[in-house]
């Protein structure tokens, strides 16, 4: 279903359908409940693409790990969900198993989908995300082989599922590589 096909099924412009999925005023009440009926019962959802041309946003942040096997990884995936969904972003995960290369492949990968990146890899320093993230996607990277006296709160080993900070300075700020590695 597109959105031309609700428009067309409640017999308004696709311009009036699309302020009321939107949110946006200048629609009668007994219009805006018409185009939500029609839209439930043709089961409309958005097209995420479309809206992120519109609007340059996913709303998806890109968490690269080492792993994604085991409790500790299952842990810090899951505080990062919490954080994100409290913010209504998603997530795209990738492991990157140990390989400066695969890390980078992911990263590129991940261009053009997400609106900020969190790395959780060794080789990812300041260097490492300026060669290969995009300038316009803001970067969060955490080496997990330092140890919690060496690198910030945000970026130990154990803090990461139960402390949003990265995943928030990620959501908020603009496009610097940011590491979080003693290097």
């Amino acid at each position: 279903m597109t959105l031309k096909d609700v428009a067309r099924e409640a017999q308004v412009s696709t311009a009036t359908v699309s302020r009321v999925i939107n949110g946006h005023g200048n629609v009668s009440e007994a219009t805006r409940e018409r185009i939500l009926g029609v839209a439930e019962r043709l089961r409309y959802v958005p097209d995420s693409g479309a809206r992120s041309l519109s609007t340059g946003l996913t709303h998806t942040i890109g968490v690269l790990l080492p792993d994604l096997y085991g409790e500790f990884f299952s842990e810090i995936i899951r505080g990062i969900d919490q954080a994100a969904r409290a913010r209504g972003l998603h997530l795209l995960l990738s492991g990157v198993h140990g390989s400066a290369a695969e890390a980078a492949r992911a990263i590129r990968a991940l261009k053009g989908r997400v609106d900020g990146l969190l790395i959780m890899s060794p080789y990812a320093d300041a260097a490492f995300l300026e060669e290969h993230s995009a300038a316009d996607t803001p970067a969060t990277a955490c080496d997990p082989s330092t140890t919690m006296r060496s690198v910030p709160r945000s970026c130990g080993r154990s803090s990461g599922a139960s402390d949003p900070t990265s995943t928030t300075r990620l959501a908020r700020h603009g496009p610097r590589p940011t590491a979080c590695s003693p290097r």
